[in-house]
């Protein structure tokens, strides 16, 4: 299983014949389908896993759909098949292409680590481009591939984690929330360090450490009061569009029903970056109160493509989830 980002999943199927992936590859890529259905055949190939299952995923690559294609960017990154390697260096390398998605192959190559030549002079010249989603991600990527090479993943020790996807950069070993929280807003930190923060954050999941995530999603809302005077002096203003949407993911991997209000403020303004709002919709499917989907309902016509499909999407699961319940 890669990143469970919806409330439920496929049960995992390690005995599907490659006709029954290639069928599922054709629905993934039939633009006349549903979106609900497009999905699903994805996720029932990205929960199977595979050589073959990566073969019909990389087929949806450059879809049309935004949310498809940066979710199968995303995918096959966590699947580590060194085929990949040049598929996703082609999406960074495509200016023409929609940020979001080649943030999300930026994110496929970091998970892979590799360190090839091509992989680091790609993140290297795009972390000066001009679009910051692609250019903070390629930061975060090169830290995570300078971590595992340069001799600091055999002496740090990252806490175990219980959640089974790659995470973009290694967790801090500490419990103080205090110090994580510190780092978390600090703007003047490297992106990679505050990822390292929010993960480990996200690790702790005590209501101290969701109640600093959620709020560190305020960045255009007032300051508000925190058990946590650092981060309180700080007002949690982060500017990393990069840092807010991978609060939201963090927040649905947590199921943090608490963070629900806070999500929802960022959702329903519209001046944040799609990128932000997308990701809050998919928390809010994987966190699945009746509130939540409410949310999702309210957003399911947005102007917003990729933020109007995530909220079709997790709406649907929802529906598949109650039907496999019965």
């Amino acid at each position: 299983m890669i990143n469970n980002r919806f409330p439920c999943s496929f049960p995992r199927r390690s005995r599907m014949t490659k006709e029954e992936m290639e069928a599922l590859g054709d629905v993934l890529v039939r633009q006349q389908a549903s979106m609900e259905s497009r999905y699903n055949a994805f996720k029932t190939l990205r929960d199977t896993g595979g050589y073959d299952a990566f073969v019909q995923i990389a087929r949806a690559l450059r879809d049309p759909s935004v949310l498809l294609s940066h979710e199968c960017a995303f995918a096959i990154g966590q699947m580590g098949i060194p085929e990949a390697l040049p598929l996703l260096l082609e999406v960074v390398c495509d200016e023409s292409l929609n940020v979001i998605l080649r943030h999300e192959a930026v994110v496929g190559l970091g998970a892979i680590g590799s360190n090839q030549e091509d992989v680091v002079a790609a993140l290297r010249q795009y972390a000066k481009c001009e679009h910051p989603e692609v250019a903070e991600t390629c930061e975060v990527a090169l830290g995570r591939i300078e971590w595992l090479h340069d001799g600091r993943a055999q002496t740090e020790t990252p806490p175990p984690s219980r959640f089974p996807n790659i995470d973009a950069a290694p967790s801090y070993n500490t419990e103080d929330v205090d110090a994580l929280c510190s780092i978390l807003v600090d703007n003047e930190r490297p992106v990679f360090d505050r990822y390292r923060a929010m993960y480990q954050l996200r690790n702790i999941g005590t209501p101290e450490a969701v109640n600093a995530l959620a709020k560190g999603m305020r960045d255009r809302a007032a300051a508000s009061s925190l058990s946590h005077a650092r981060c309180h002096s700080s007002g949690f203003k982060s500017k990393s569009i990069l840092l807010r949407h991978e609060i939201a993911t963090v927040l649905g991997q947590l199921r943090a029903e608490e963070a629900v209000e806070f999500i929802y403020e960022r959702t329903s303004d519209l001046s944040e970056h799609g990128m932000v709002r997308h990701e809050c919709c998919e928390a809010l499917a994987a966190i699945g109160t009746d509130r939540c989907y409410d949310i999702l309902r309210e957003f399911s016509e947005d102007k917003d493509e990729v933020v109007r499909d995530s909220c079709v999407a997790g709406l649907g699961m929802d529906h598949i989830c109650l039907c496999l319940s019965k």
